[in-house]
């Protein structure tokens, strides 16, 4: 297990891929990504068993974030993560991931990724992970795996 950055730089490289005009934008913003980083965890304890990254997840005002991720993206505000500007911040590296895991993320983001960053935020305000971890609590893996798992038994 490894730090957020492959799975983030994946989520930025697929928003970059669906992007079809040059007229176009991708809408991957640091609160959007953040909630997509949150989704791929809970549904990786479920579908794969085991976390995707081992930094940990806070429950914060506008939702769950992973404080490493806050700290070295936050400069971004609300613009448009690219990948460009994603390596200039952490760096340059290719990612490496099985096929499991990348079909795990793209279904995350086909899931999720058509909600805006506030749009996102405002789901997460409605889940237990957040809600009982709220205010500045640490989201476990734990409630994320009862959680994510009762919704994946729900017909």
């Amino acid at each position: 297990m490894s730090t957020y950055h492959p799975i983030a730089r994946f989520f930025v490289e697929l928003s970059d891929s669906t992007v079809d005009d040059e007229f176009e934008s991708s809408d991957l913003t640091h609160l959007k990504l953040q909630k997509l980083l949150y989704y791929a965890q809970g549904w990786a304890l479920v579908k794969l068993g085991k976390p995707l990254f081992s930094n940990p997840l806070f429950a914060w005002e506008h939702g769950p974030v992973v404080t490493d991720a806050y700290h070295e993206l936050k400069k971004f505000r609300s613009t448009i993560i690219t990948l460009e500007r994603f390596d200039e911040a952490v760096g340059a590296f290719p990612v490496v991931l099985d096929e499991e895991v990348k079909n795990l993320l793209a279904q995350v983001y086909d899931t999720y990724g058509i909600y805006n960053g506030w749009g996102l935020r405002e789901m997460t305000h409605e889940e237990d992970p957040w809600k009982n971890a709220y205010p500045s609590g640490e989201i476990t893996t734990d409630a994320l795996l009862t959680y994510f798992k009762r919704i994946d038994d729900e017909p």
